[in-house]
Protein backbone atom coordinates (compact mmCIF):
# COMPACT_ATOMS: atom_id res chain seq x y z
CA UNK A 1 0.00 0.00 0.00
CA UNK A 2 2.76 2.30 0.75
CA UNK A 3 4.39 1.41 -2.28
CA UNK A 4 1.42 2.53 -4.31
CA UNK A 5 1.00 5.66 -2.41
CA UNK A 6 4.66 6.32 -3.59
CA UNK A 7 4.28 5.33 -7.10
CA UNK A 8 0.99 7.90 -6.90
CA UNK A 9 3.00 11.29 -5.58
CA UNK A 10 6.37 10.31 -7.58
CA UNK A 11 3.79 10.42 -10.79
CA UNK A 12 1.84 13.33 -9.47
CA UNK A 13 5.92 15.55 -9.15
CA UNK A 14 6.63 14.62 -12.75
CA UNK A 15 3.08 15.61 -13.97
CA UNK A 16 3.61 18.88 -12.17
CA UNK A 17 7.40 19.81 -13.23
CA UNK A 18 6.18 18.99 -16.91
CA UNK A 19 3.38 21.25 -16.63
CA UNK A 20 5.39 24.26 -15.32
CA UNK A 21 8.02 23.36 -17.96
CA UNK A 22 6.05 24.10 -20.61
CA UNK A 23 6.98 20.57 -21.85
CA UNK A 24 3.46 19.73 -22.80
CA UNK A 25 3.08 22.00 -24.81
CA UNK A 26 6.22 20.64 -26.71
CA UNK A 27 5.20 17.53 -26.84
CA UNK A 28 1.87 18.42 -29.07
CA UNK A 29 3.72 20.44 -31.39
CA UNK A 30 5.82 17.78 -31.68
CA UNK A 31 3.38 15.09 -32.19
CA UNK A 32 1.40 17.39 -34.72
CA UNK A 33 4.59 17.51 -36.56
CA UNK A 34 4.80 14.18 -36.77
CA UNK A 35 1.43 13.82 -38.05
CA UNK A 36 1.92 16.39 -40.62
CA UNK A 37 4.99 15.02 -41.63
CA UNK A 38 3.53 11.41 -42.33
CA UNK A 39 -0.12 12.72 -44.03
CA UNK A 40 1.83 15.54 -46.03
CA UNK A 41 4.69 15.69 -48.90
CA UNK A 42 7.19 17.85 -49.01
CA UNK A 43 5.88 18.16 -53.18
CA UNK A 44 3.10 17.69 -55.18
CA UNK A 45 2.48 14.38 -56.05
CA UNK A 46 1.19 13.17 -60.00
CA UNK A 47 -2.42 13.00 -60.54
CA UNK A 48 -4.62 9.69 -59.11
CA UNK A 49 -8.09 9.58 -58.54
CA UNK A 50 -8.39 9.77 -54.61
CA UNK A 51 -12.62 9.96 -54.67
CA UNK A 52 -14.93 7.35 -55.86
CA UNK A 53 -17.90 7.53 -58.33
CA UNK A 54 -20.01 6.60 -55.56
CA UNK A 55 -18.46 9.25 -53.05
CA UNK A 56 -20.27 11.87 -55.47
CA UNK A 57 -23.13 9.95 -56.32
CA UNK A 58 -23.76 10.04 -52.23
CA UNK A 59 -23.07 13.43 -51.66
CA UNK A 60 -25.48 14.23 -54.80
CA UNK A 61 -28.21 12.11 -53.25
CA UNK A 62 -28.39 13.95 -49.84
CA UNK A 63 -27.93 17.70 -51.29
CA UNK A 64 -31.00 16.61 -53.49
CA UNK A 65 -28.92 17.02 -56.62
CA UNK A 66 -29.22 14.80 -59.71
CA UNK A 67 -26.08 13.09 -60.55
CA UNK A 68 -24.39 11.73 -63.85
CA UNK A 69 -21.54 9.30 -64.00
CA UNK A 70 -20.72 10.74 -67.65
CA UNK A 71 -20.03 14.41 -66.05
CA UNK A 72 -17.24 15.79 -64.20
CA UNK A 73 -18.82 19.20 -63.55
CA UNK A 74 -19.79 19.69 -59.49
CA UNK A 75 -21.54 22.38 -57.65
CA UNK A 76 -18.46 24.49 -56.32
CA UNK A 77 -19.72 24.32 -53.28
CA UNK A 78 -18.82 20.40 -53.36
CA UNK A 79 -15.08 21.67 -52.63
CA UNK A 80 -16.20 23.02 -49.32
CA UNK A 81 -18.00 20.09 -48.90
CA UNK A 82 -14.97 17.75 -49.22
CA UNK A 83 -12.68 20.04 -47.36
CA UNK A 84 -14.99 19.48 -44.22
CA UNK A 85 -16.36 15.64 -44.65
CA UNK A 86 -12.49 13.96 -46.22
CA UNK A 87 -9.38 16.58 -45.42
CA UNK A 88 -10.15 18.14 -42.27
CA UNK A 89 -11.55 15.27 -40.63
CA UNK A 90 -8.76 12.90 -42.07
CA UNK A 91 -6.19 13.71 -39.40
CA UNK A 92 -5.31 17.66 -37.25
CA UNK A 93 -3.90 20.02 -39.07
CA UNK A 94 -3.95 18.17 -42.27
CA UNK A 95 -6.19 20.40 -44.35
CA UNK A 96 -4.46 23.65 -43.44
CA UNK A 97 -1.36 22.03 -44.53
CA UNK A 98 -2.59 20.80 -47.59
CA UNK A 99 -4.13 24.11 -48.30
CA UNK A 100 0.33 25.23 -47.84
CA UNK A 101 1.86 23.27 -50.01
CA UNK A 102 -0.69 23.45 -52.76
CA UNK A 103 0.59 25.61 -56.01
CA UNK A 104 -2.10 28.50 -56.57
CA UNK A 105 -2.39 30.33 -59.83
CA UNK A 106 -2.48 33.80 -59.90
CA UNK A 107 -6.04 34.40 -58.72
CA UNK A 108 -5.60 32.42 -56.18
CA UNK A 109 -7.42 29.30 -56.84
CA UNK A 110 -5.37 25.58 -56.31
CA UNK A 111 -3.39 24.43 -59.53
CA UNK A 112 -3.50 20.86 -58.32
CA UNK A 113 -5.54 18.58 -56.34
CA UNK A 114 -5.55 18.76 -52.68
CA UNK A 115 -4.91 14.60 -52.26
CA UNK A 116 -1.94 15.31 -54.78
CA UNK A 117 -0.40 16.59 -51.20
CA UNK A 118 -0.83 13.87 -49.29
CA UNK A 119 2.45 11.00 -49.28
CA UNK A 120 1.57 7.64 -50.71
CA UNK A 121 2.64 5.70 -47.81
CA UNK A 122 0.16 6.70 -45.24
CA UNK A 123 -1.30 10.31 -46.30
CA UNK A 124 -3.38 8.85 -49.78
CA UNK A 125 -3.93 5.78 -48.23
CA UNK A 126 -6.06 7.07 -44.88
CA UNK A 127 -7.58 8.99 -47.60
CA UNK A 128 -9.09 5.85 -49.08
CA UNK A 129 -9.95 4.40 -45.63
CA UNK A 130 -11.08 7.30 -44.21
CA UNK A 131 -13.56 7.68 -47.95
CA UNK A 132 -14.59 3.96 -47.66
CA UNK A 133 -16.00 4.91 -44.48
CA UNK A 134 -17.62 8.21 -45.40
CA UNK A 135 -19.18 6.13 -48.41
CA UNK A 136 -21.12 3.90 -46.05
CA UNK A 137 -21.92 6.10 -43.97
CA UNK A 138 -23.88 8.21 -47.38
CA UNK A 139 -25.02 5.50 -48.18
CA UNK A 140 -26.68 4.13 -44.83
CA UNK A 141 -28.27 8.00 -44.32
CA UNK A 142 -30.99 9.33 -45.60
CA UNK A 143 -30.20 12.99 -44.22
CA UNK A 144 -26.66 15.27 -45.26
CA UNK A 145 -26.92 16.59 -41.56
CA UNK A 146 -26.76 13.07 -40.11
CA UNK A 147 -23.34 12.26 -42.17
CA UNK A 148 -21.98 16.14 -41.66
CA UNK A 149 -22.53 15.36 -37.77
CA UNK A 150 -20.16 12.67 -38.04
Amino acid sequence: MLSSIRRTCAGNRLLCAGRSSGYQYDRTRNSLARILEAFVAKELQPWLKAFPDNYYAGLFRLRGLDYSAESVKRPQYFGTLTNDIAYKRLAPGVLNELKEVTLKTESGRCKGALSQGLTHNIGYQKLGEHLGAIVAYMSASSDYSIVLGS
